[in-house]
């Protein structure tokens, strides 16, 4: 009985690893891309202020 659970047991095992490392793995893309993407925004929002605010000074 024990061997049969074993056999049935170890690959559902691998497969919810495989499962969660991959999940894990997109997150930590996923959340990459996003904060690169934000800081870009965000940098090129600052740029157009500073440069609408030199322009209106000027």
């Amino acid at each position: 009985i024990l061997v049969v659970t074993m056999i049935v047991i170890i690959p559902v095992v691998m497969m919810v690893v495989v499962v969660v490392v991959a999940a894990a793995v997109v997150v930590a893309v996923v959340t990459v891309v996003v904060v690169v993407v934000v800081v870009r925004i965000v940098v090129v929002v600052v740029v157009m202020i500073a440069m609408t605010a030199s322009i209106s000074n000027e």
